[in-house]
């Protein structure tokens, strides 16, 4: 059952004390979301924990970046990461398990056929990921204004 509309028409931004801000999407169900917190310097981190949660985030915001686990245990990581990419035009990152396996290097392919910006393995580390979000940062913004 396909959940998602392209009729919804987000904004660039949320309110978010005193300041408008886009905030982060973190899709996924493990406990991440408190690591995300410390690395968002402030940013807006929303946790969705489901397609209803998605569809009513995108509604009222468009995200600066969208993280997303490979892991799912509610829906395909693949798919939502396809209609992500043509709904939001936000950068997405995919985050796994850093395992060498054909089965994983398969799983990487089809994320960045289906849109991906870019991979970070878990566990996160602090210095590699805040690099990885000042550049997707970076590129959004670019876009954005352009």
């Amino acid at each position: 059952m396909n959940h998602f509309s392209s009729d919804a028409r987000p904004s660039n931004v949320i309110p978010f004390r005193g300041k408008t801000i886009s905030p982060w999407f973190y899709i996924g169900d493990s406990g991440l979301h408190e690591d995300l917190f410390t690395f968002s310097k402030g940013q807006p981190v929303r946790v969705l924990v489901s397609e209803e949660d998605l569809l009513r985030a995108l509604a009222v915001s468009r995200p600066a970046f969208i993280l997303i686990e490979a892991t799912l245990s509610w829906s395909d990581p693949l798919r939502l990461i396809s209609r992500l990419s043509q709904l939001s035009g936000a950068p997405i990152i995919l985050l796994m398990e850093k395992k060498r396996t054909q089965e994983k290097a398969l799983e990487i392919k089809q994320a960045y056929q289906a849109g991906i910006f870019d991979v970070a393995h878990l566990p996160l580390q602090k210095e590699d990921f805040q690099e990885m979000v000042e550049l997707v940062l970076r590129i959004s913004k670019t876009a954005i204004h352009r």
